[in-house]
């Protein structure tokens, strides 16, 4: 196990990788590396990932599998949301309910390793985390738990987000930030979702901004 990047590793980012399997484990790592250039770190049980989160963060991401020698449970996965890092679950097994239970925790994804395919798959979510950073997201709805809830959707996924609550408070925001989607609920306290998209076309055209209507 590497806490420390190799001297010719792009410094992009750093990648957690958990899996007891040291075989599956260095083929994440090569597919990860091969296909975003990050770092990656590897860890096989829970002590030695927590380790890593201790010396060799901070991570891009975090790729887990379900099931460790020292946390049959899963417990571990939560542990690595709760350090802030977006975590992506790898696992031989699928069950819905389970799957469910973990994106409601604040899992990023669940990839089930069903063939060589799906490391693929990981490194491309692995990538796509981390280019959704330099991804600004208004979000407009009067209504305080759906704001909280679509932010808590995307923010899982490394979006940077902004809530409001009006069609005045959006055309602040706007007008202070550049943003590159913006969410819309049809009915707003002082307008409507369509004399928002109006008024923010005015401004900014497809190409400069993406208009989501909820």
């Amino acid at each position: 196990m590497t806490f420390a990047p190799e001297p010719s590793a792009p410094a992009k980012g750093r990648i957690l990788v958990v899996d007891d399997q040291k075989s599956l484990a260095m083929l994440a790592e090569q597919v990860i590396r091969a296909e975003t250039g990050f770092d990656v770190v590897l860890a096989h049980s829970a002590s030695q990932m927590h380790e890593a989160l201790r010396t060799a963060g901070p991570f891009t991401a975090a790729v887990v599998d379900l099931v460790l020698p020292d946390a049959p449970l899963g417990q571990h996965v939560g542990e690595v949301i709760a350090q802030g890092v977006p975590t992506i679950v790898l696992t031989g097994s699928f069950d819905p309910a389970f799957r469910t239970r973990l994106l409601n925790q604040g899992v990023a994804d669940y990839v089930q390793k069903a063939n060589a395919n799906a490391y693929v798959e990981v490194a491309m979510l692995v990538q796509r985390l981390a280019r959704n950073r330099e991804c600004p997201v208004l979000i407009v709805d009067d209504q305080r738990t759906s704001r909280e809830l679509f932010s808590a959707v995307l923010k899982r996924r490394c979006f940077d987000v902004t809530t409001v609550g009006s069609v005045a408070q959006a055309l602040e925001a706007a007008a202070a930030r550049r943003f590159k989607v913006v969410l819309i609920d049809y009915v707003l306290p002082d307008g409507s979702g369509v004399d928002l998209v109006e008024k923010l076309r005015r401004a900014y055209p497809r190409r400069e901004l993406s208009i989501i209507g909820i």
